[in-house]
């Protein structure tokens, strides 16, 4: 059953872990578990899919099975954000493990128990994969980039003419609660890609 904790991260607003079990077992008594260990920048309702965890058995000489499995990563909020997929141990491959996604977009993560698993002795095995997203800072329009194109919705909000609070997020460069001049100097330097 998955569990949940919650609590802040100084500048990233909420976050969440989310913990799902995940097995892979070898015959003669080889078990990988898999957990799911999902960190949330800003809250993404549509988050991680499927829900449950991920359980394989087998060896060297017959395989994992299933040897691989997919997750869907949704982001369901209107700026776009940064994220990535990590696993700890050499027996799993993560493809893709990072990117942006846009506001609505979703990308399928594949996780694969690799031929490294093959020299595994039998046993149980266990790793997290975590999921982290956080706010692309600077990105106004939510085309994944930050460009000149983001520089109109910047100013109108450092300005205040633009009160938008997931704009205001995007603006905060610099994540101290306030949007000015500092930060114009963070969104110059992505704009520069510096």
């Amino acid at each position: 059953m998955p569990s949940e904790s919650a609590g802040s991260t100084p500048g990233s607003g909420l976050a969440r872990t989310v913990q799902k079990p995940n097995t892979i077992k070898a015959l003669s008594a080889t078990l990988i578990a898999l957990a799911l260990c999902i960190g949330i920048g800003p809250p993404l309702p549509e988050g991680v899919t499927p829900e449950s965890g991920f359980e394989s058995i087998g060896n060297a000489s017959m395989g994992f099975v299933p040897g691989a499995t997919t997750y869907t990563l949704q982001n369901g909020v209107e700026t776009s954000v940064q994220w990535t997929a990590v696993g700890a141990q050499p027996w799993l491959s993560i493809a893709p493990s990072s990117g942006v996604l846009g506001p609505g977009g979703s990308v399928d993560i594949m996780i694969v128990i690799n031929p490294a698993a093959n020299g595994l002795p039998p046993g149980d095995y266990k790793d997290n994969i975590s999921f982290n997203w956080t706010v692309l800072r600077g990105d106004m329009n939510g085309d994944t980039r930050v460009s000149t194109a983001d520089v109109a919705l910047f100013a109108a909000v450092a300005t205040g003419q633009n009160t938008d609070t997931d704009l205001f997020r995007v603006a905060d460069m610099n994540e101290d609660g306030s949007v000015d001049g500092r930060d114009g100097a963070g969104f110059t330097a992505a704009i520069l890609g510096n």
